[in-house]
């Protein structure tokens, strides 16, 4: 006692004051050290003078932390939070920079502190603070598993609808640090009015990138109407209603109205811009770029985008997109050389090295790699989000991207279908791929940073796992790292252990995940099967209606260099059955569940256009191989025996070639062979007005329909399917071209002249923007074509359109579909790039038995890093002259 009196003497007198509490008081200390009146005497006057001091003196905070611990001496713990010292003690841990001890003293004894208790600041205060500032993993840990067992109490709802509005800030601090999202999500229940919006927004995106939109969405329309012009909740609102399938039309509205000065308005300006540029809204998308730019350079992302706008529309602001530059990432940059090396070997059919020296040398890279990271310091966890990022991006960038094609079609993409060969492609993918799931392992192995960077690695390898078809490989990794970290990021480990699942096709695992995540009770797991085993699980036997072989044809190639070739090809063989089952379930007007809760999973050709299930309000998550739904609030028995058409995806791909080719020459095909003779077709009534035109077009009367809203769930007591069809089929297609040229006013016996040339515009694309469409297409008119956008006319329209044809000249899009109403004699000219080109529309022309050549122009120098397939292409005009002639010819 004698040394401690003479410290605080001497500070005292140091700092021009009278010993704390008086010399009385340091007397007698001195005489009768162990008394306890004077200690606690001593104890408050050294708070006091904390208190009073602006700038305590150096030493000043340790002595009050020593005061305070001598006047508890003997104490118990009830009757230390009696004294009124705990605030004190705990600023003074904080000050001292005292994690363990902080911690220590809540976990040792102390319940948790009340609304009303003194000390209810500054203990979340002190959480707080140790998960801001404390790197260590596991003291942020320990502040977790302390929260949640605060949450855990029964009396936990009523403790935070009582917590001050200063508490709830500290202890929303506290949970974001933490990731303890349960206990997030139900303090914004309690306190989204008392929160600063913010803290809100930061809160609802966490939410939302680990839970997904269909289970944010109400709490984020409730923080918008608080704080309508706040760009942090606008955007974090717009994210929750694409991930249940809005429109960009239906997100328009939140677009506008945004308080531009406030810190978020870049990420809300970049998340928009982007939206609206996926989904082909060009104008919107420039005049966000244009908004975003006068905030300052646009990120990296959007100015690739305001690139792929100025290829056809100029203008505006001066944006440089930075490529993927692997030199670039100086922490890993040694280590990534010979990666580097790999990716300068462009992936062409002409390459000298095959598909399997290049995963020879990938293995070496990857030796090198792994070798070259554990003999390095270790990477900060933004040194490898960085990396993890530019990985992420590359193998999904330029012709990498290709790798996705293998398996998609059942035919081999050889130099006739493009020069990159998808093969090579797909060997250098998987080297970064694996390279990403290396540099993850490696992270993950010391977990000392914050819990979200930690997450985002394991998503980084969950995404690296996934794509190289390791999906149990993925589960058993997160299963491992949830069961050493819980509760730190609670929910987002268990939802991303259900995601893992439903990737792997492990119901039961997805089950026990989703018991621990929101709206458990409101939900059932479903796993996915392809057609013939949705149908095996159901023993149910199909009855064959329509099969066409393959059907070989040939087809020209005009090169860039000129040269012109034949190539062969054939269109691919399919069938069409028909199957009865009963009580099946029709969900959100896509998804097809058995009575045993399987649901039919499409072809990989259909899942290319985006993850099945479709977003929906209904979907909380999903994988490859099964998705978590929310239990449908209503089911309506339907007893009337209905045709039900299987991947009816026409309200979510709107598009004229899948609903032309692949789902109406089906219905048309039904009715022709008696199908709809005592049943009605089962159609959703979100079907665009033209679709419902084509099928009174093909002679379908209204009556002939049985329509239902999109959300609404029925079950089919009598239900006979159409099998899914990804194919062209000769015989329907021509079946349904007779039938629609007389409903065009046309014979098929007797064929109209084929006089028309025709040039299809594209000048609204976005996606695959022609550097040279208003060009090449003036050049169209000047030898005798028409510009059309067939997309501007009716489906009979078109019809008598095309059937008029004697060519047909553009660049690639649905417009292209049409070639089902032209004559045999029509020639066709496909304008796009010599980098790669799918053989969509030369199945029509070898069913109708036209001439069909390719023009190949190149893709622009400066987005080899953006899509292989929609980066913008040149054609060279003097070639595009002399094949519009050939064509007119």
């Amino acid at each position: 006692m004698q040394s401690f009196i003479h410290r605080v003497s001497t500070l005292a007198q140091q700092t021009g004051r009278a010993f704390p509490g008086g010399e009385d008081l340091a007397l007698k200390l001195l005489r009768a050290p162990h008394a306890a009146a004077p200690r606690r005497r001593l104890a408050k006057a050294m708070v006091a003078w904390l208190r009073e001091t602006t700038e305590p003196p150096p030493g000043l905070p340790g002595l009050v932390g020593e005061a305070i611990t001598l006047a508890w001496q003997g104490l118990s713990d009830t009757e230390r939070l009696e004294s009124g010292l705990m605030p004190a003690y705990m600023r003074v841990l904080r000050q001292t920079q005292q994690h363990d001890a902080l911690l220590q003293m809540l976990e040792q004894g102390y319940c948790r502190p009340e609304p009303d208790d003194a000390w209810l600041q500054t203990a979340l205060a002190g959480l707080a603070w140790v998960a801001r500032e404390c790197p260590d993993g596991s003291n942020q840990r320990r502040v977790a598993r302390l929260l949640s067992a605060w949450l855990a109490m029964p009396d936990s709802a009523a403790w935070l609808q009582g917590l001050p509005n200063a508490s709830a800030q500290t202890l929303a601090n506290a949970l974001l640090k933490t990731g303890v999202l349960s206990g997030l999500a139900a303090l914004l229940n309690h306190h989204l009015q008392a929160l600063d919006p913010d803290q809100t927004a930061r809160g609802l995106t966490a939410l939302v990138q680990h839970l997904g939109g269909a289970t944010v969405r109400d709490g984020a329309q409730q923080a918008v109407a608080l704080h309508p012009r706040h760009p942090g909740l606008r955007l974090v609102l717009l994210q929750a209603m694409a991930d249940c399938g809005a429109s960009m039309a239906d997100m328009a509205p939140l677009c506008q109205g945004v308080d531009l000065s406030h810190p978020s308005a870049e990420a809300f300006l970049s998340g928009v811009a982007t939206w609206a540029f996926e989904s082909g809204q060009a104008k919107v998308a420039q005049e966000t770029l244009q908004a975003l730019a006068t905030l300052g350079p646009l990120p990296p992302a959007n100015a690739a985008q305001w690139q792929h706008l100025s290829v056809k529309q100029g203008g505006g602001p001066v944006a440089d997109a930075s490529p993927l530059d692997l030199s670039a990432l100086a922490a890993v940059q040694e280590a990534l050389t010979p990666l580097a090396d790999l990716l300068a070997i462009a992936p062409l059919h002409s390459s000298p090295y095959s598909a399997a020296a290049l995963r020879a040398r990938s293995a070496e890279a990857l030796a090198h790699f792994e070798h070259t990271l554990a003999a390095q310091a270790a990477l900060s966890w933004a040194q490898a989000e960085e990396a993890a990022n530019t990985l992420w991006a590359l193998a999904n960038a330029g012709p990498l991207e290709l790798r996705h094609w293998q398996g998609v079609f059942p035919f081999d993409f050889g130099p006739d279908l493009g020069c990159i060969d998808p093969l090579r492609a797909s060997a250098l993918c998987d080297a970064v791929l694996t390279h990403l799931l290396s540099l993850c392992q490696h992270q993950l192995r010391g977990l000392t940073g914050q819990i979200q960077e930690v997450l985002q690695i394991a998503r980084w390898l969950c995404e690296a796992r996934w794509a190289l078809g390791q999906a149990p490989e993925a589960l058993a990794d997160i299963a491992r790292l949830q069961a050493q970290l819980a509760p730190w990021g609670d929910w987002a480990w268990w939802a991303l252990l259900e995601r893992c699942a439903l990737e792997a096709g492990d119901e039961a695992s997805a089950r026990n995940a989703r018991q621990q995540l929101p709206l458990v009770a409101e939900s059932e797991t479903h796993t996915a099967l392809e057609w013939d085993d949705w149908l095996g699980e159901q023993a149910a036997h199909q009855r064959l209606l329509c099969s066409d072989p393959a059907l070989p044809g040939t087809w020209q190639i005009a090169s860039p260099d000129g040269r012109v070739r034949e190539a062969a090809f054939a269109t691919l063989p399919c069938q069409l059955s028909s199957v009865a089952v009963r009580h099946v379930q029709v969900r959100h007007s896509h998804l097809l569940v058995s009575a045993d809760g399987r649901y039919l999973l499409p072809h990989a050709w259909h899942r290319q256009m985006g993850a099945f299930p479709f977003p929906h309000p209904g979907l909380l998550s999903r994988g490859l191989r099964g998705a978590t739904l929310r239990k449908p609030s209503q089911v309506d028995r339907v007893d009337e025996a209905l045709l039900v058409v299987a991947n009816m995806d026409a309200t979510f791909h709107r598009n004229y070639y899948h609903w032309m080719v692949l789902t109406l020459p089906r219905i048309h095909w039904a009715m022709a062979q008696g199908l709809l003779d005592g049943r009605r077709l089962l159609l959703p009534a979100e079907l665009s007005g033209w679709m419902f035109q084509s099928l009174h077009d093909i002679g379908l009367p209204q009556e002939a329909l049985y329509l239902y809203r999109q959300d609404q769930t029925l079950e089919l007591a009598d239900a006979l399917l159409l099998s899914p069809q990804e194919w062209a089929s000769a015989t329907q297609i021509e079946a349904l071209r007779q039938t629609l040229w007389r409903a065009a006013g046309l014979d098929p016996t007797a064929p109209p002249p084929a006089q028309r040339l025709l040039y299809l515009t594209r000048q609204g694309e976005v996606r695959r923007p022609f550097a040279q469409e208003a060009a090449v297409a003036a050049l169209a008119t000047q030898l005798g074509f028409e510009c059309v956008a067939p997309e501007t006319l009716s489906v009979l329209a078109q019809v008598r359109l095309f059937a008029e044809a004697r060519a047909i000249a553009g660049p690639p899009g649905a417009a292209f579909t049409n070639l089902m109403w032209a004559q045999a004699s029509t020639k066709v000219l496909t304008l796009f790039k010599e980098d790669i080109n799918g053989p969509t529309f030369l199945d029509l022309s070898f069913i109708r038995g036209q001439q069909h050549r390719w023009l190949q122009g190149q893709s622009l120098p400066g987005f080899e890093h953006t899509s292989v397939v929609t980066s913008p292409y040149a054609i060279d005009l003097a070639l595009a002259e002399r094949e519009l002639r050939w064509a007119a010819t």
